[in-house]
């Protein structure tokens, strides 16, 4: 998965694979972790993508919705 890096000021890098509806999230509290959210629609990743803010999109709409991963770098 290729994570880019975003503006925000909570989420350093977002990264999606749409044949397996895999969103990658790495928080800039946690620059050392990368969370795999799994069963994310593509429109979702969109609109997190385009959001004016990604922190609070991310915090309502994908962290408690969706199950996760954690993996260490």
């Amino acid at each position: 998965m290729l994570l880019k890096e975003v503006e925000s000021s909570s989420l350093k890098f977002i990264g999606y694979e749409s044949d397996e509806e895999l969103l990658g999230i790495v928080l800039k509290s946690l620059p050392d972790v990368i969370y795999y959210y799994k069963g994310v629609p593509k429109n979702i990743y969109f609109r997190l993508n385009n959001a004016k803010s990604k922190g609070k999109f991310f915090v309502k709409e994908i962290k408690n919705t969706f199950s996760f991963t954690k993996i260490k770098k």
